[in-house]
């Protein structure tokens, strides 16, 4: 990456970008607006919108240019094939990020499993932000390959390619205090903190956050997810334990624009290109807009 102070000069019009694209309709996924508007882009980095010379312009002529997809959590080995080729088949579908937990990983092949993950998922277009799983095995009752402490955690939470602990599912262990649970909090501290408190309310909820879990996938309603992991401040992570096509059932409520994370978990190898990852749900002005990608022809319903 470039020095900042180029990118810097670029930014205030003293020199030219690289590649500006003209005539965008900018999605902005955080007002819910389109802006037709330029975007410069050097060194891979959006440096800003409105007019700016560049070496290469390229017209879009009102296309629409939005953030890629990112996956909020994420298990790659329920797909049954190799980063590589999960690569493959979504990038083609707008994915350009994704969240993964190896948790089948290390339970079968420990660190040396996440260091596979770590090694596979270089140079790949799709930014990997892995985690470290957090209970290996996931209970007392399984016969693992390995056995994860708070110290094994350490060992890689210092590495650029990990973004944090990944979910807490002992989560009785967190909220009541046990030490070996708060260890592995504790070794991620910096990091992010993802959970998983499955019909976790009131004043465990509150215990569990407080002990520095800042997410959780495992919604039940949306009576659980709006009053109580939201007032705790507590990320919500949607899960697809509802069917896909149930979208409404997670509820964007009426005169409210929410920014929320989905995660599908993991999906089958068959289901890849099939219409889980076809399928945009866009809200915008209220109204409820499919957008489904035929996969043939091209064709938009």
């Amino acid at each position: 990456m470039r020095e900042t102070q180029h990118k810097l000069r670029v930014a205030r019009g003293e020199e030219p970008a690289e590649l500006v694209f003209t005539n965008a309709n900018v999605v902005n996924v955080l007002s819910g607006e389109i802006h037709l508007t330029n975007v410069a882009v050097d060194d891979e980095r959006v440096i800003g919108f409105g007019d700016y010379e560049a070496r290469e312009i390229v017209d879009l002529k009102g296309a629409y240019l939005a953030p890629s997809f990112i996956e909020g959590h994420f298990h790659v080995e329920s797909t049954m094939v190799t980063l590589p080729e999960l690569v493959r088949a979504v990038v083609p579908h707008g994915t350009g990020a994704m969240v993964i937990d190896p948790h089948e990983y290390a339970n079968v092949l420990g660190m040396d499993g996440i260091r596979y993950v770590l090694e596979s998922s270089k140079n790949l277009p799709i930014d990997f932000f892995v985690m470290l799983p957090s209970c290996v095995p996931a209970t007392e009752f399984e016969t693992a390959g390995a056995r994860f402490t708070a110290d094994d955690l350490a060992l890689l939470i210092a590495d650029d390619r990990i973004a944090g602990i990944a979910e807490l599912m002992n989560y009785p262990g967190v909220f009541l205090g046990l030490e070996s649970e708060l260890a592995k909090i504790d070794a991620g501290k910096g990091k992010v903190i993802d959970g998983h408190a499955p019909g976790l309310r009131g004043r465990n909820l509150n215990a569990y956050a407080l002990a520095g879990v800042r997410s959780d996938h495992e919604s039940i309603d949306i009576e659980g997810r709006t009053t109580a992991n939201l007032d705790t401040n507590v990320v919500k992570v949607e899960a697809k334990g509802l069917p896909f096509d149930d979208l409404d059932a997670i509820g964007i409520h009426e005169g409210e624009w929410q920014l929320e994370v989905y995660a599908r978990l993991g999906l089958h190898r068959l289901d890849l290109t099939e219409a889980d990852h076809d399928c945009l749900l866009a809200r915008v002005n209220n109204e409820d807009r499919r957008i489904e990608r035929d996969q043939d022809d091209g064709e938009k319903a």
